[in-house]
């Protein structure tokens, strides 16, 4: 374990390979983690449409839980780290966050008829960006991107019905705010296991 403000540090010499690798440790981790209430609507015979909705209301869902454990950890947060049982409850409902916000993407690929690998690639870019750019000391790095990734599912959400593409740059966004902050809390409850 060690503290938010090392696990910054860390993270931010994470190369976007590794960035990526850690985006579908993620998926992995919130299909693992997902109770079947949450789980999208794959193997349902529903619409895109339905599909997107359903995951963005259950991602939605989700972002009360990311913002006060995001809360907790920073404020927990001490030399030596934050309490592991928190890290790992918002390193959980970070990824399951991000599990349904990818599908969602997926879903809204599908309607309008693109890959998503290009928007998934471009959430990554931009986590690698937020990471290397670094933050103050006394920042509050979780709280912010918790706040961060809300905003851009907000625009999201309203954004399904006129801005198709919009749609889209608000996801990646989301997802980049949601990776950042799994791999600093990654970083913080395995130091040194960030960086292959």
């Amino acid at each position: 374990m060690s503290s938010i403000e090392e696990a910054v540090t860390s993270a931010a010499m994470v190369t976007d390979t590794e960035l990526l690798r850690l985006y579908e440790e993620a998926l992995w981790h919130a299909d693992a983690l997902m109770t079947p209430g949450t789980q999208p609507m794959a193997a349902m015979a529903s619409s895109p449409a339905a599909r997107r909705l359903y995951a963005l209301a259950q991602a939605a869902k989700q972002l009360p839980h990311l913002f006060l454990y995001a809360h907790l950890v920073q404020w927990t947060n001490e030399p030596d780290g934050a309490p592991d049982d928190l890290l790992e409850a918002l390193q959980g409902v970070c990824a399951v966050t991000l599990g349904l916000t990818h599908r969602a993407l997926e879903a809204h690929a599908q309607m309008v008829g693109f890959q998503i690998r290009g928007w998934v690639h471009q959430g990554v870019e931009w986590s690698a960006q937020r990471l290397w750019q670094g933050w103050d000391a006394d920042a509050s790095v979780l709280i912010d991107e918790s706040r961060d990734a809300t905003d851009a599912l907000g625009v999201a959400l309203g954004a399904l019905i006129a801005d198709r593409m919009g749609v889209c740059e608000q996801l990646a966004a989301s997802v980049a705010h949601l990776l950042t902050i799994y791999a600093i809390v990654t970083g913080a409850l395995w130091p040194g296991q960030l960086v292959t």
